[in-house]
């Protein structure tokens, strides 16, 4: 089943100002994750054919010091991390989601049925489980410990990467190419698609902070703003593709792709497929939240990327 909405027409949000925290030619072009020691953690996805992004490299903030947390993935996608501190690590080209320990060891977490490309990735603490998106193949599906895979949707979805869930454990899922999110009700039993946006614009990530959504517009180099009622805003960039710091009306991306938001939403991190810098967004004022965990015991620490070309 699936709810559509008129697309809305995108107003300006609350003032924000953006910087640059990593120079173009990073290591980092993809997914982006807070990890539960403070830091930042970002992955290499790579271009097409070549290079193949193998990387996740955690930024120590505030003062953005870098280093290799690990290595070995074929297009590292999607990151999110577990509640006993281990990171998950989507690899778009064998449909295959790594597990990196604390410790630094990394094995085979699940195979994806397929063959298909893995894209976005979410922890549910609720019920132990890691959610997965499939670019090419259109599902979200769960996988367990075991190794075991589970429907949620593969229906209605084009090209999905983006995921994110609100503080009340409704899960978002957001299509690459459409540039529509949806709200995934009755997940996990009895799932339907609700879209909620239409951004008209291909879709990188999905993040969730201060009680709203954050989606970066990969093709319109901008970062926007939707309320869980599905109103839109511009929260950043003005469409040109360039990286330039200021004001967030006059600040410019360089296809924007991986987005995440702290916990009441103050401030965001975003990767440029374009150049490979790493941005932040500070929001001027903040949205309130009474509560900046989530009373679903879902874990509101990883955002979901997509699979697009970077340099």
């Amino acid at each position: 089943m699936l709810a559509v909405f008129a697309p809305a027409v995108p107003t300006q949000a609350q003032p924000t100002t953006v910087e640059t925290v990593l120079p173009a030619g990073s290591d980092i072009d993809a997914g982006l994750t807070l990890g539960p020691d403070g830091a930042l953690y970002g992955s290499r996805f790579g271009g097409f054919p070549t290079p193949v992004g193998r990387t996740v490299t955690r930024v120590e903030l505030p003062e953005a010091m870098t280093s290799i947390y690990a290595d070995g993935f074929s297009r590292a996608n999607g990151l999110t991390f577990g509640p006993d501190g281990t990171l998950y690590v989507a690899n778009y080209n064998t449909g295959t989601v790594s597990a990196v320990t604390p410790d630094g060891d990394t094995s085979l977490f699940g195979r994806a049925p397929g063959p298909t490309t893995v894209s976005g990735l979410l922890y549910d603490t609720a019920r132990d489980v890691v959610v997965v998106a499939s670019y090419d193949g259109n599902w979200v599906k769960t996988v367990d410990a075991n190794g075991t895979f589970a429907d949620v949707i593969d229906e209605g979805l084009n090209f999905p990467a983006g995921l994110a869930f609100d503080d009340q454990g409704r899960l978002y899922v957001a299509d690459f190419e459409r540039g529509k999110i949806y709200r995934i009700d009755g997940y996990p039993d009895t799932p339907s698609l609700v879209q909620i946006a239409d951004l008209a614009t291909d879709i990188g990530f999905l993040a969730y902070g201060g009680g709203q959504l954050f989606a970066t517009g990969i093709d319109d180099n901008r970062v926007y703003e939707i309320a869980l009622d599905g109103t839109v805003a511009v929260l950043a960039g003005t469409g040109t593709r360039a990286t330039l710091d200021g004001p967030g009306d006059t600040a410019q991306f360089n296809r924007p792709n991986g987005i995440v938001a702290t916990a009441n939403g103050d401030t965001l991190y975003v990767s440029q497929a374009g150049d490979r810098a790493l941005r932040r967004i500070v929001r001027t004022t903040t949205t309130s939240a009474e509560d900046t965990q989530p009373e679903s015991g879902v874990l509101l620490l990883a955002p979901a990327p997509n699979p697009t070309s970077g340099t």
